[in-house]
């Protein structure tokens, strides 16, 4: 296009130096003007004429950029490259789905409708793909596909992992070699999608900067002010009443958006085909009401129910699916020889203080594990005994099935250094400490030291022990520990069941749990009633891993209808086989999530190559737009400043008409 514009702008130059060269008349108006502004003298009218051959070439130069049809973000952005492969990263979590009052478009649906609009506008022919939660490789899509009528694309109920899918783009690109790349990121950027504190984004800037042909273009959008309350609810029992069964919950309110006002928020409760509705009071920004009571049919043994809130901003956050099944005992089993401290751990685990529960409690030895009714079993804790290869296999299939067990020290006779545990942990040498170890630390807001439901701490401050066992192996997490650092209780952290490690036992000389029955009790009862697996009410966390496949479960009520059966993990709902129910919600952090602080994005990719983008669902825009009209005009205007100069002035006309005027063949 260059090759043409050139010689078109550059004409009326050359022409004018070759006639002057040449001594030649050319019956032209533009020489005529050129030959005429050479007799003025002024140096106002030199600049006048420069004035008019810019203007000349510069309506030149308008034809032929609007003849090339130029982008405002392909064009001067130096977006949409033509042959560059393009990874568009969506973030498709509840908070995306937070929509403008006026356009009724969420901020999800307008990042795909954007993103189309580019693609087509900029015509681009190179490679394209989709990364998003529940995807494993990228999908390629065609140039004739929109991102929009995707199934992929629709909303979920799960967080998004946005350093886990950028270094899944980053490493498909290198496995296959592709050259320039832009990654696209689609989100509202919170931090619980973000996750700004993980170690993965040092590789990440590592990676890009050595490929130095990766560019990140971010499209943000930021939260409205528009109402948007989120509802959830904890601590579901079943429970029995003069005899008809009922199940007991407790209901929390969060404002997520909007200007904090007092009002009550109408809960609607759905147990099969019940209705209850309950109001719940806001303070502040939360909300809540404890012992609901939701009757249940005394013919059904399995049901789901859900809870909702009126429409607002946001329909992704206003329901929570639950599920309840018929009163069972939980069944606990006890590995260990019979001696006074297996009795301790049997009396307390037997002991309920509900009476709607019961408990089936064995206790074994380690050669007696085959007895066990794996399948209905809930907590295993392992007092003592050698571990071998079968029984390893045991345990940590059982843990992977959702299990729970509870590992206590070994005696002397069972203790080797070479003896493995599960997972590859081993125990190193018990150490005789010189003084008590006193509890000081633990976590209080989840897992089994959680404070309790008024908020108190659990006495473990009163628990000492003088015999401390530690342990060698990866993923081990302390949950309490002592001023020195030495762990009282650790977690093995596995995606579905739960590994429990007592760093001393239960002998008067080691410790003196057995003294301070209070929190062991504590303990173990958690350990038994916390939900797990698939006994019980079971409710998962859409997007963590599950030991089952949901793909051949049914839909137990009306709202559980997700458009994909192989994300039924992703999206809320409640399902049922085998008179086994589960329910799927979102996790709490998007519930509570909180925007990015300022900076945050600058720090986490510091030193690399990207741009960020603000827009916004409320307004009608486009990220790659046509804007060959405004060359258009401009060739216009500068014609008619051209026009304008050109016309001579006053005096000059005066002097022509007089010339004009005087009688021909007149000698001077």
């Amino acid at each position: 296009m260059l090759l043409i514009a050139l010689p078109l702008i550059a004409m009326p130059i050359v022409i004018h130096f070759m006639n002057q060269r040449r001594h030649m008349t050319v019956p032209w108006a533009a020489m005529q003007f050129l030959r005429r502004a050479k007799k003025l003298n002024a140096g106002v009218a030199k600049l006048r004429y420069w004035f008019i051959m810019a203007m000349r070439m510069l309506a030149v130069g308008g034809i032929i950029l609007a003849l090339s049809r130029p982008l405002a973000t392909g064009w001067i952005g130096g977006l949409g490259s033509n042959d560059c492969v393009s990874f568009v990263i969506l973030d498709r979590s509840p908070s995306m789905e937070l929509q403008d009052t006026l356009t009724q478009k969420s901020k999800r649906s307008t990042a795909l409708e954007r993103i189309d609009s580019m693609f087509s506008t900029t015509r681009s022919s190179g490679r394209r793909f989709l990364l998003t939660t529940g995807i494993d490789e990228p999908i390629e899509l065609t140039p004739q596909t929109s991102f929009e009528g995707l199934t992929e694309t629709s909303s979920i109920a799960a967080s998004t992992d946005i350093p886990g899918l950028v270094n899944k783009a980053i490493a498909y690109a290198e496995e296959n070699k592709f050259g320039a790349i832009d990654l696209w990121v689609a989100s509202d950027l919170h931090s619980n999608d973000w996750q700004s504190s993980s170690d993965r984004w040092n590789s990440i800037r590592s990676r890009i900067a050595d490929r130095r042909n990766i560019r990140l273009l971010l499209l943000n959008y930021p939260s409205n002010n528009d109402f948007n309350f989120s509802v959830s609810a904890t601590n579901f029992k079943r429970m029995e009443s003069e005899g008809n069964p009922e199940v007991v919950l407790d209901v929390q309110l969060h404002q997520n958006s909007g200007a904090l006002v007092q009002r009550s928020i109408p809960v609607k409760i759905w147990m099969g085909d019940s209705q209850t509705t309950v109001e719940v009071n806001m303070q502040g920004a939360d909300g809540s009401l404890s012992g609901v009571r939701i009757p249940i049919d005394v013919n059904s043994n399995y049901q789901a129910g859900w809870l909702e809130i009126p429409p607002d901003a946001n329909l992704a956050d206003n329901r929570f699916h639950f599920v309840s099944n018929s009163l069972q005992s939980q069944t606990a089993a006890i590995v260990g020889s019979a001696n006074d401290e297996t009795d301790l751990l049997a009396l307390a685990l037997s002991t309920q203080n509900d009476s709607n529960s019961s408990i089936e409690l064995q206790t074994v030895n380690s050669a007696m594990l085959s007895t066990l009714d794996w399948k209905g079993l809930r907590l295993l804790v392992w007092k003592d005994g050698t571990f071998d290869d079968s029984i390893t296999n045991q345990l940590e299939t059982f843990i992977a099935g959702g299990g729970t067990v509870l590992l206590f020290p070994p005696t002397e006779a069972d203790y080797s250094i070479e003896s493995k545990l599960l997972f590859g942990l081993t125990w190193n040498a018990m150490e005789d400490l010189e003084s008590p170890e006193r509890m000081v630390s633990w976590r209080t807001d989840s897992d089994l030291v959680r404070n309790t439901e008024g908020g108190e701490a659990l006495p473990l401050g009163e628990i000492r022990w003088r015999q401390h066992w530690n342990m060698n192996g990866k993923g081990l997490v302390a949950l309490a520990k002592s001023e020195s650092g030495k762990p009282f209780l650790s977690k093995w952290l596995h995606p579905t069941g739960q590994l429990y490690v007592f760093h001393t036992s239960l002998a008067e000389t080691a410790s003196n749990l057995k003294e301070d029955g209070v929190s062991l009790y504590i303990l173990l009862q958690r350990a038994l009633t916390d939900p797990s697996g698939l006994s019980g009410q079971s409710t998962w966390t859409a997007g963590m891993p599950m030991p089952f496949d949901l793909q051949e479960w049914k839909a137990a009520n009306a709202p559980s209808v997700p458009t994909i059966a192989w994300e039924r993990n992703l999206q809320q709902g409640a399902y049922t086989l085998d008179n086994q129910f589960v329910a799927i919600n979102r996790s709490d952090a998007e519930d509570t999530a909180t925007p990015l602080p300022d900076g945050e994005i600058k720090k986490l990719l510091n030193g690399l190559d990207y741009r960020s983008i603000l827009d916004d669902t409320g307004k009608e825009s486009s990220l790659a737009r046509e804007i060959w009209r405004v060359f258009v005009i401009l060739m216009i205007l500068f014609l008619l400043v051209e026009a304008w100069l050109s016309m001579p002035s006053r005096q000059s006309r005066t002097a022509i008409r007089e010339k004009e005027a005087m009688p021909k063949g007149i000698a001077a």
